[in-house]
């Protein structure tokens, strides 16, 4: 039994009661000595406990009493249920919790890293932060409760909010005072006698005798201190706020880290998980969920810390709509050992890429990754009295110990400022449903693991980053803290500050930046960026694996696509991994315009048409804007609304690309049943005249890609303009359309025509631009239905392309090359016999007059052209700097307007 006492061994025995004599008991020694003997047995008894207790003492030997001897927080079963029970007790915890309390100070940092130079020019302080005084709002809300006495709300005060823990230091070195006062003979605690050099919120507080509370006897509602004063200044640094700073984020932060007691006063109790086959798993290739054998699971059992001192405590457990768990007692947890599984999941794009994976159940408990083979060890786990048990073991503090991120810029309810740190009381071995009385849990499920009553002082990643600091630290190579890094940076960043001040001045500008220096300066000119914008599979780049050679990755004909690809990306010197399937090339105004969904291969197309379409801007105004059809005497001075009093409803605007007499034509035309039939109907009326005319001086048609691509010119100051140079890159366009296959209907008409633009440009603004590549494609027409359009034919990319590729010379020694296998037309779509195809092609290359046999060109005299949809290119911007803007355009910008300007080069 736990509680027996145990006694010294001894061949006497302790009496009780010595017999009396009795009535009727005769005069006879023997009997006169039974109860002398039997307190002598007595007597002898006390001796030998006696003589034990001197012997240990003697020999310096501890009393041994085991784990079971101690009831406190003990962990039980009964053997007849489910349920693991604690018994009461109390244990000194660290209490990282900092959620929803009622902070007693507000910290504002207002310098210090993200402000180095502040909006004058100067540069900041070291970390400075603003607090409230004794009026300030919420300093003064919690002053009212403490002048309300017993009707004030429970603050739960524990004796920090008064207290420093740090000695003043101005510098790394130790100087205790500042360099010029002396460190010798001052009064014990001392720094009392420095009072009348020092302003108030300078004058040093002591550790344990002299304490800081909130600023009073002043009018100022907020006050700033720094944690080292005057660094990189004439004066010597100061050090001396450095407790006061301490003690204010001690007030906001309630002691968040402290050691307080937790007082366990009832017996705790929680039922144990059932074993669950389904928690020991993994995801397979295909995603699918495989379950894995096992023999047991391995829990583990703590008691969530809610210490004396505070009302209640907010714990990471979070429920299925993601609230956190509050607690106003202590409560037992359970860490379930399994429930998480691998995965080998593959797939062929990173679109559903992840590695995150939740840590605990619907109901808020927490789980881990276990791992069935665990059970195999050979030296690990713990020997029991039914033997030993081996597993995966959860870390009894480390993974539930959670410490808050205690950071001036959160929210007082931020769950970042949520923490806890856990008693771990026992392991819990939960056996399967085939082990022995699985259904109930008994003496040999349970270890007790109490770590006497005080959990761990750190979170694992303050232990951890603290043994892998390197070198290790120690008392000769100590810890840097932030105050002294901002030290150091200061003096770092202040004199480059200086040296560059200089630059400036030099270079007559201001506020230069240190990338600047790098760059051109004032003067010049460089590249600041380089890129490409891909056709990919149905641009220049699915052209080229036309000419991979047949044992390419494997095999040409077994080979994945994104395969051969990857060899095209080292051949050809594009980036691992920039091909793309589908272009680089934004989608089309019309997708998004006429919420399109999907991917369809023609969805990058743009399209304009000065035939069906023309601008017309806010209230039509358009038709009076530049470009006009004629002059205008003072026109930069113009408005919109004197053109159009003057003009009515006549256009003033360029509209047709041809004389602009006769408007286009719109008469006589059958009714329009849109959107099924084309502008002219189902039926194109004769065109003719004056009315082909017009249709052909806006039969301008433009299909193009665009990529609209942002500059951040943040490490660049220098820029104040840029050029953006493009190049095509692997493709050339065509620079004539191709006709729609019914274009010649409705005999007797006049033919349309329509001019097409083949050009790359720039739509350049002031930190962004879009590069913009045209083709001549298949034209929309005017005696045609609107069959033309991108969106009415998204996978159709035959129907507008108008790139080419000439199939590229190639050296040798690579996976790729030009096989010289040509075949006449009508080869791809099995036009003809083969003997037809090559009489096609001999009547269209022999020269007349040449008799069979003289004939000597073959398809191999031919380059292969590859029809593209998309193009790719090759961009490069060039930042200008100020200096050569001004000596190109001149310093009002009006350079240029001058006849045979002069341009000073440098």
């Amino acid at each position: 039994m736990p509680n027996e006492i145990r006694y010294y061994d001894t061949p006497h025995t302790f009496i009780s009661p010595v017999r009396h004599f009795k009535a009727n008991d005769p005069y006879y020694f023997e009997i006169d000595n039974i109860p002398v003997k039997q307190l002598e047995e007595s007597q002898n008894f006390l001796k030998d406990q006696v003589d034990g207790i001197i012997s240990r003492q003697n020999n310096k030997k501890d009393i041994e009493i085991d784990r079971t001897g101690f009831s406190e927080l003990k962990p039980f079963v009964t053997g007849s249920d489910r349920k693991v029970r604690v018994k009461p007790g109390k244990y000194t915890s660290r209490i990282n919790n900092a959620y929803s309390l009622t902070p007693l100070q507000v910290v504002e940092q207002i310098a210090g890293f993200s402000n180095t130079r502040i909006a004058d020019g100067t540069v900041s302080d070291l970390n400075t932060y603003r607090v409230e005084t004794n009026i300030g709002d919420t300093a003064a809300a919690a002053l009212d409760q403490f002048q309300q006495g017993l009707l004030g709300n429970a603050l739960n005060m524990n004796g920090l909010a008064e207290r420093t823990f740090v000695f003043p230091f101005w510098d790394e070195d130790g100087f205790h005072l500042a360099r010029g006062f002396a460190v010798s003979g001052t009064t014990t605690p001392g720094y009392g006698q420095f009072d009348s050099d020092f302003d108030p919120d300078d004058r040093s507080l002591y550790p344990n005798f002299v304490g800081a509370l909130l600023k009073h006897s002043t009018p100022d509602t907020t006050r700033d201190l720094i944690l080292i004063k005057n660094v990189f200044s004439p004066e010597n640094p100061q050090g001396n706020q450095q407790g006061r700073v301490e003690s204010e984020f001690i007030k906001r932060w309630r002691g968040a880290i402290r050691t307080a007691i937790v007082d366990v006063p009832n017996e705790l109790e929680v039922t144990i998980p059932d074993f669950d086959a389904d928690d020991f798993f993994y995801i397979d290739a295909d995603g699918n969920r495989e379950a894995l054998n096992a023999n047991q699971r391995i829990d583990l059992l703590f008691i969530y810390s809610k210490a004396v001192d505070e009302e209640s405590t907010t714990i990471p457990r979070f429920d299925a709509n993601g609230n956190p768990t509050t607690i106003t007692e202590p409560t037992l947890g359970i860490l379930k050992g399994a429930g998480i599984g691998v995965s080998r999941q593959t797939a062929t794009n990173n679109d559903n890429a992840d590695d995150r994976v939740s840590l605990q159940t619907l109901d808020g408990t927490p789980i881990m990754l276990a791992h069935p083979g665990d059970e195999n060890g050979t030296s690990n786990g713990f020997t029991t009295s039914a033997g030993v048990i081996r597993g995966s073991f959860p870390a009894p503090d480390d993974l539930m110990n959670l410490a808050p991120a205690l950071s001036e810029q959160l929210e007082t309810n931020a769950f970042q400022l949520i923490g806890q740190s856990i008693l771990p009381v026992a392991y819990i071995r939960v056996q399967t449903a085939a082990g022995p009385i699985a259904d109930v849990l008994n003496e040999d499920d349970l270890i007790d693991i109490r770590p006497f009553f005080r959990t761990t002082e750190l979170a694992y990643n303050e232990r951890a980053g603290i043994a892998a600091a390197t070198p290790q630290v120690s008392i000769a190579n100590p810890v840097v803290t932030e105050a002294n890094l901002e030290k150091v940076r200061k003096e770092v960043y202040s004199d480059l500050n200086n040296r560059i001040g200089t630059i400036e001045s030099a270079l007559g500008q201001t506020n230069i930046a240190v990338s600047q220096i790098a760059g051109p300066g004032n003067s010049g000119a460089r590249p600041i960026a380089a890129g490409q914008v891909l056709g990919g599979f149905w641009g220049p780049e699915g052209a080229l694996m036309k000419l991979a050679k047949s044992n390419i990755a494997g095999g040409l004909r077994n080979a994945q696509f994104n395969q051969i690809v990857d060899v095209v990306e080292s051949e050809f010197g594009y980036k691992a991994g920039s091909i793309p399937y589908l272009p680089n090339w934004d989608k089309a105004e019309w997708y998004g315009k006429g919420n399109f969904t999907g991917d369809g291969v023609c969805d990058h197309i743009n399209m304009g048409a000065g035939l069906l379409v023309e601008p017309a801007g806010p209230d039509g105004d358009h038709k009076y804007m530049p470009p006009w059809i004629g002059g205008r005497n003072n026109g930069s001075n113009s408005t919109v609304q004197e053109i159009r009093n003057e003009r009515g409803f006549d256009r003033f605007a360029m509209f047709n690309w041809g004389p602009n007499g006769t408007p286009i034509y719109f008469g006589n035309r059958p009714a329009v049943s849109a959107p099924n039939s084309s502008i002219f109907g189902s039926q194109t009326p004769n065109l003719n005249g004056e009315a082909l005319e017009s249709i052909n001086r806006r039969n301008v048609q433009v299909n193009f890609v665009r990529k609209t691509i942002k500059l951040d010119l943040n490490n660049t100051p220098w820029v104040q303009d840029y050029n953006v140079n493009v190049s095509f890159l692997n493709c050339t366009p065509l620079c004539d359309p191709t006709d729609p296959g019914n274009s010649g209907e409705n005999q007797g008409q006049g033919r349309t025509f329509n001019r097409n633009s083949c050009q790359i440009w720039v739509e350049k603004f002031k930190d962004y631009f879009n590069i913009c590549v045209a083709w001549a494609g298949t034209n929309h027409l005017g005696k045609t239905s609107g069959n033309m359009f991108p969106w009415n034919n998204r996978n159709t990319p035959e129907q507008f392309a108008g790139f080419t590729q000439v199939q590229p010379f190639l050296l040798g020694g690579s996976p790729f090359a030009r096989s010289g296998v040509n075949a006449p037309f009508g080869y791809s779509v099995n036009y003809g016999s083969t003997s037809q195809r090559e009489d096609f092609f001999s009547q269209q290359v022999i020269k007349p007059g040449l008799g069979p046999g003289n004939n000597v060109a073959t398809p191999a005299f031919f380059n292969p052209l590859v029809p593209l949809l998309y193009p790719s290119i090759k961009f490069e911007v060039v930042g200008i700097a100020g200096d050569f803007l001004t000596a190109s355009l001149g310093g009002n910008g009006a350079k240029m307007r001058n006849k045979n300007p002069i341009i000073t080069c440098s």
